[in-house]
């Protein structure tokens, strides 16, 4: 096993760029977070290219806080054969959920609507990850410009690569991961 501290935001950031440039064959996202801003389309624009280049490119994130607008859902579905995305337990079965039907999850279905998923994994090729505490969102990059937070993440490289695969399929193929 190798394993490196990636304590620093902008290491953290440069890090999973320069992974996801390298990759090969496949790379797997998994997150609770996934904003529309600054770290989030600099992160899915290279994930995108990757697609372009014939790298099979799976994304899952729990839907209630990730890619919020349907049509940039829409619009990623289309994008390359090699891209897909699961949204994670999507509140009554939608991509989106306005505050109105929020509130009606909590209500009506605390139990199923309660079972999100926090796992934060970058696995590229099956052989170097990625795993710790921080969504792809500015805040979590130190790109906010009033509240940042201070976590860490961890690359991981070698046998621990492919439990963290197994990990990811767990939840890829699981019921509650959408396409």
């Amino acid at each position: 096993h190798v394993v490196t501290l990636l304590d620093d935001s902008e290491a953290a950031l440069v890090a999973r760029i320069n992974l996801i440039r390298a990759a090969r064959q496949s790379i797997d996202v998994q997150t609770y977070i996934w904003d529309e801003d600054d770290t989030g389309q600099l992160v899915l624009n290279e994930l995108i290219a990757a697609a372009r280049r014939g790298v099979d490119v799976r994304i899952v994130a729990d839907q209630l806080f990730s890619f919020e607008d349907p049509a940039v859902l829409e619009k990623l579905a289309r994008v390359s054969p090699y891209l897909h995305i699961r949204l994670y337990n999507p509140t009554f079965h939608n991509a989106h959920t306005p505050p109105l039907e929020f509130a009606a999850g909590l209500v009506c279905c605390w139990v199923k609507f309660n079972q999100r998923m926090h796992n934060k994994l970058l696995l590229v090729d099956d052989t170097i990850g990625i795993t710790g505490g921080r969504n792809y969102q500015d805040r979590y990059f130190n790109w906010d410009n009033d509240f940042d937070y201070i976590d860490r993440d961890v690359m991981v490289g070698g046998p621990a690569a492919q439990a963290m695969a197994a990990s990811f399929n767990l939840f890829w193929n699981h019921k509650r991961s959408v396409p």
